[in-house]
């Protein structure tokens, strides 16, 4: 009987867990991971009424299926940057604007890590240099420089 009741506590956490990432990321779920917002464990345990311990143990191996593909549900999960209008915007809604901008890139001409966060800024959206050339490693997409060949 206890064995039901802790399958049960189990499932219930899940469930709660999921409909606070809902809450929490309601417009990743409509609009894809370019509006990602940055989210902790800690917001969730809270949200929930559970230990970040507990939030980080259902979020291992388990996966969500969305509009936009399949995703680790700590993907969910990011650091947040603000921009300058006050917006939230988490690191791989970064890295999704930087993939777009590199993609959409007509020029002819490779852009710089530079560029890009020239163009981030203009975007609102506050990211070095080296923030960019971080994350675009983390994309594996090439150096300008390589991509220019």
């Amino acid at each position: 009987n206890s064995l039901m009741s802790l399958i049960e506590a189990r499932s219930s956490t899940l469930e709660k867990t999921g409909l606070s990432l809902l809450k929490h990321q309601e417009a990743f779920f409509l609009n894809g991971p370019i509006q990602l917002k940055g989210l902790t464990m800690r917001q969730v345990a809270e949200d929930v009424g559970v230990h970040e311990a507990t939030i980080s143990r259902i979020a291992t191996s388990k996966y969500i299926d969305t509009d936009f593909g399949i995703y680790p549900i700590r993907f969910l999960f990011s650091s947040q940057t603000v921009s300058d209008s006050g917006e939230e915007h988490s690191k791989h809604a970064i890295k999704e604007m930087i993939r777009q901008i590199i993609a959409e890139n007509t020029t002819g001409k490779a852009l710089s890590d530079q560029k890009i966060s020239d163009i981030l800024k203009d975007r609102g959206v506050k990211a070095a240099r080296r923030t960019v050339s971080k994350y675009r490693n983390e994309l594996d997409i090439d150096s300008s420089f390589t991509r220019a060949k």
